[in-house]
């Protein structure tokens, strides 16, 4: 363009003048643009799991992926695979997508990855028909039976693709600030007997647990009487 006297900017403003507008992309190229950034997803151990990144550019667009600060090096494409998915996979991705002149990242991705192990017990159906994607409860809270000042732990394991969030209720009500996978009670009083139950959701779907009855028991204290039964 410098040998004819003409700058691109020149020949842009000409060709609008002109009403040639459709060869203006060949003179200023869009730039990048990631369109699909990657989810966030809980899995189980064993699952084939794929985390996508796509981008538009001009002339070519490359990929790599990341985890956490450290480069993966199969991960040169926009599709990061893995065919059996494991624990230690679980953590934070980011895929850079650059082109000749620049490059830009895409949004951070959780792969959370539950051990098999943890499910085994509570899991009801076939490990081999759950969907990468669908939200599903694999771990339902289970009822119990206390004394006063044991521990009171109740779990609620959830995978789907985005990332299941949690929120735990008893007796109808939501438990303020109670929103992991599990629910903790060190030391539980008669105050804390009562119904149970965790509702899981993300985007595009919700799910509650089954419910769980938590009994303490008064008279089941080292065969005394508990601090609660009156004469």
């Amino acid at each position: 363009m410098g040998e004819k006297g003409c700058t691109v900017t020149e020949l842009s403003d000409f060709l609008q003048a002109l009403e040639h507008t459709e060869v203006l992309p060949l003179l200023n190229p869009p730039g990048l643009k990631i369109t699909v950034n990657p989810e966030s997803k809980a899995v189980l151990a064993g699952q084939f799991v794929k985390l996508c990144c796509r981008a538009t550019g001009h002339p070519f667009v490359q990929y790599q992926w990341f985890k956490m600060n450290k480069e993966i090096p199969y991960g040169n494409s926009s599709e990061l695979v893995f065919n059996t998915v494991h624990v230690k996979d679980a953590g934070f991705y980011v895929c850079r997508v650059n082109n000749s002149s620049t490059f830009e990242f895409s949004q951070w991705s959780q792969l959370d990855v539950c051990d098999v192990a943890e499910v085994t017990d509570s899991f009801q159906g076939s490990m081999d028909g759950i969907s990468e994607s669908r939200l599903q409860i694999c771990v339902e809270p289970r009822s119990q039976r206390l004394v006063p000042g044991s521990m009171l732990l109740l779990q609620c394991v959830a995978i789907g693709s985005p990332m299941p969030h949690y929120q735990w209720f008893k007796d109808e009500s939501p438990l303020t600030h109670e929103t992991k996978k599990h629910y903790t009670v060190p030391y539980v009083d008669i105050e804390h007997e009562g119904t149970y139950w965790c509702r899981v959701y993300n985007d595009r779907d919700s799910q509650d647990s089954k419910k769980a009855e938590v009994t303490i028991d008064e008279l089941n204290n080292l065969g005394h009487p508990g601090k609660y039964y009156k004469q």
